[in-house]
């Protein structure tokens, strides 16, 4: 497979990815602006999704003419993570660019892929503002889940081939990175990992991060109804039986990197640096997270260099030369 080629298949998993999450984050962002609490500080709740799935110094030069009010700004927000195609990482944006991506290699997706994919932008590019609030924003987002569900469905009907590693791959990435901020930003303001009483503000924060994190079923089907901080953080992390984890990105991430590599000859330091990643999460103790973000924020630091290691070893090799030509430049 092209270098090339497989770029654009690895950010069409990406953004995929990145639809859904953004997805999560602003259904539990509408969850926690409506609890009792949030009327002490309205905002608080569409600041963790600014800083989660958008970017909050673009989103302030947007809506810099934006009234003030508690409504309008949520009003705001939504339409920027929804459909706001002048923010890269809003969910129309990212939508855009699987189905440019996959048109681009169009030719290595089966029928039914690119059938979810051009469906999908169909239904979705005549989102606007006022579509999102006449539809009703639950039913958008629901919407867009779904259609993010078919194309993962499609994805894995595909033979495992370089195009599905190369889709693992770029999945993994965004996934991993994203669990990784998602744990910081949460962690980092939890109190303590005591066990909240139902009903509570802390109680609601608990499940709001799992509702971000597309957990919240696998935490009921775990451990029952009651929110022990301490499961929570161990689930988020590295919890066996769960595909969404911090532990499980990073797993799919050394597989998809270790089938592309392994007929590559030489040492792969992208799959060097993603089996050292693995390694650090399994021994990760969830309850001194909350002391401190640094070794999650070192996650997404340490990330950022397998992909770019990744980036020069598959997607944007270096030229072999000529036996000749090497010679003649030593």
């Amino acid at each position: 497979m092209l270098s090339r080629l497989a770029a654009n298949a690895s950010w069409l998993a990406r953004y995929l990815e990145r639809a859904e999450n953004t997805a999560r984050v602003l259904t539990a962002a509408m969850g926690s602006a409506l609890a009792p609490e949030a009327t002490a500080d309205p905002a608080r709740a569409w600041r963790t999704a600014l800083a989660l799935a958008g970017d909050p110094e673009l989103f302030a030069g947007a809506v810099a003419a934006t009234p003030a009010g508690a409504a309008e700004r949520a009003i705001a927000v939504i339409a920027h993570l929804v459909c706001d195609r002048d923010n890269p990482s809003s969910m129309i944006s990212s939508l855009g660019a699987v189905r440019e991506n996959g048109r681009t290699v169009r030719h290595a997706l089966t029928a039914e892929l690119w059938d979810a994919i051009s469906s999908t932008w169909l239904d979705i590019n005549a989102l606007d503002a006022d579509a999102v609030q006449r539809r009703g924003v639950d039913e958008v987002l629901a919407r867009i889940r779904q259609h993010c569900q078919w194309i993962r469905g499609a994805i894995s009907d595909l033979n495992r081939d370089e195009i599905f590693h190369v889709l693992a791959y770029g999945q993994a990435v965004e996934r991993a990175d994203f669990m990784a901020r998602l744990l910081a930003a949460s962690l980092a303001g939890a109190a303590s990992l005591e066990r909240p009483a139902i009903g509570t503000a802390r109680h609601r924060d608990w499940v709001g991060m799992l509702v971000a994190a597309g957990c919240l079923e696998a935490y009921r089907r775990a451990y029952e109804d009651i929110i022990d901080p301490r499961r929570v953080a161990e689930l988020l992390v590295r919890h066996p039986a769960s595909p969404r984890t911090l532990a499980g990105a990073l797993a799919l991430l050394e597989s998809a990197l270790l089938q592309l590599t392994s007929n590559r000859g030489g040492t792969s330091q992208a799959l060097a640096g993603a089996r050292e990643l693995v390694s650090d999460v399994r021994v990760l103790d969830s309850a001194a997270l909350v002391a401190s973000a640094a070794p999650l924020l070192g996650i997404s630091t340490r990330l950022a260099a397998v992909c770019n290691a990744a980036n020069a070893e598959l997607f944007h090799p270096t030229p072999v030369q000529p036996a000749a030509q090497a010679q003649k430049t030593t």
